[in-house]
């Protein structure tokens, strides 16, 4: 159930925080004059007049609503136990769109302010931005990209649909932004990672010819590409045909890290999937598999270390709808993972806000607290940009016009 959002008066309103966060910066103590959803005003002595409205009794930190670049809107990450899970999409399409837009509310309430989805089969990410537009609810912005697109016989059932031939997923290309005026496309390149074997499953699903034409193609119709990626033999291939947005890419090298950083690629690396298989026992792992999962996550927080160092293009995305990821709590879980590799909370902090949002050319959500934007803020007991770990306490969510008060419990 999707949490419920009071609407805030029109007039203008104060509240005064401890200190807030915008871009890189932690400023402090400070009040904030809000009305008709934007900042008006940015001050650090109180507002004059004793008729002034403050809103929040208990100052508290602010960090702009975050942006998570790698969702599935219509995937239910619970429970975990996979003999229990429903089938994604098993629904009817009604109830699948509605529960996805409950899972979206709840994002936003939990703090975050983008989404971008990653691909489903049925058109569900299509159906949630539209009603979303259509009925005016608070929502966090939304990118969708319909379905991803595979190979036949190759994994990616679940993200979306089968095309056989190059020239068929350009036509589908061109259906999807002729007709749903997608935001990007979604290609789904290799299979996934298997545990057991620290490996990907299957082998590439395009040559260097093939996907570089996909790519050029969906550059002419003006959409950059994602694609789902993993493994030495695919991300070699991936790089070469210059894929705008790596996703996962988990058994990176030093030598495809470089080349990926060369053509100003970007890497989402999606720990958070992978750490949940690891941390929950619930999941039935044998022992060793578990110290591969380990050894994975470790090589891969090496290798995002390296990318930062060396200046790559990195943002923050995490699956969610996979088996234990939600929206929200799960971009939490996913900077906790980052920062294992030592990059400061300031600067995953700005991964999490202004470069998830130029990157993915957001309209709307900034990822910033300034004079003139938008009022859409989470409320911190404890200031995250001094340790990422105090993003768990959230207490307080400010979107434009509307508030969630202690959404982090109910989430």
């Amino acid at each position: 159930m999707a949490v419920r959002a009071e609407t805030l008066p029109t007039h203008e309103f104060w509240i005064r925080c401890k200190g807030y966060f915008s871009d890189t910066a932690a400023h402090q103590s400070s009040w904030l004059s809000c009305k008709n959803g934007c900042i008006r005003e940015i001050r650090s002595s109180p507002p004059d007049g004793a008729d002034a409205i403050v809103m929040e009794d208990e100052p508290g930190y602010l960090v702009p609503l975050l942006a998570d670049t790698h969702v599935h809107y219509y995937m239910e990450p619970w429970p975990l136990d996979p003999s229990n899970r429903m089938t994604p999409g098993a629904k009817p399409l009604e109830e699948e769109v509605r529960d996805a837009i409950g899972r979206v509310q709840n994002a936003l309430a939990a703090g975050v302010g983008f989404l971008r989805d990653m691909g489903d089969p049925y058109g569900i990410n299509l159906a949630v931005k539209r009603e979303f537009a259509e009925n005016g609810l608070p929502a966090p912005e939304l990118l969708v990209p319909g379905p991803a697109m595979h190979r036949p016989k190759k994994y990616g059932r679940y993200l979306g649909v089968m095309r056989e031939t190059v020239d068929d997923i350009k036509q589908t290309i061109d259906q999807l932004v002729d007709e749903q005026d997608v935001d990007y496309i979604k290609l789904v390149t290799t299979g996934i990672v298997n545990f057991e074997h620290s490996t990907v499953r299957q082998s590439p699903q395009f040559t260097v010819a093939e996907l570089t034409d996909l790519v050029h193609y969906a550059h002419q119709r003006d959409r950059k590409v994602a694609a789902h990626c993993s493994g030495v033999d695919g991300l070699e291939i991936a790089i070469e045909a210059g894929v705008d947005f790596i996703e996962h890419a988990y058994f990176i090298n030093d030598s495809l890290l470089s080349r990926l950083i060369d053509k100003r690629l970007v890497w989402t690396p999606t720990f958070v999937p992978v750490y949940t298989q690891y941390a929950h026992k619930e999941c039935g792992w044998p022992e060793e598999t578990l110290k591969n999962m380990e050894q994975i996550l470790a090589d891969h927080n090496r290798m995002l270390r390296k990318a930062f160092d060396r200046g790559a293009i990195l943002m923050a995305g995490t699956d969610a709808g996979c088996p234990g990821v939600e929206m929200g709590a799960g971009l939490r879980t996913e900077l906790a993972c980052m920062a294992k590799s030592g990059i400061d909370p300031k600067q995953l902090l700005r991964i999490a806000t202004v470069t998830n949002a130029e990157i993915c050319g957001a309209r709307q959500y900034t990822g910033r607290i300034e004079v003139g934007g938008k009022a859409s803020f989470g409320i911190y007991r404890q200031p995250p940009w001094e340790d990422i770990q105090h993003l768990d306490s959230l207490v307080n969510v400010f979107h434009e016009q509307h508030q969630f008060r202690g959404a982090a419990s109910a989430i």
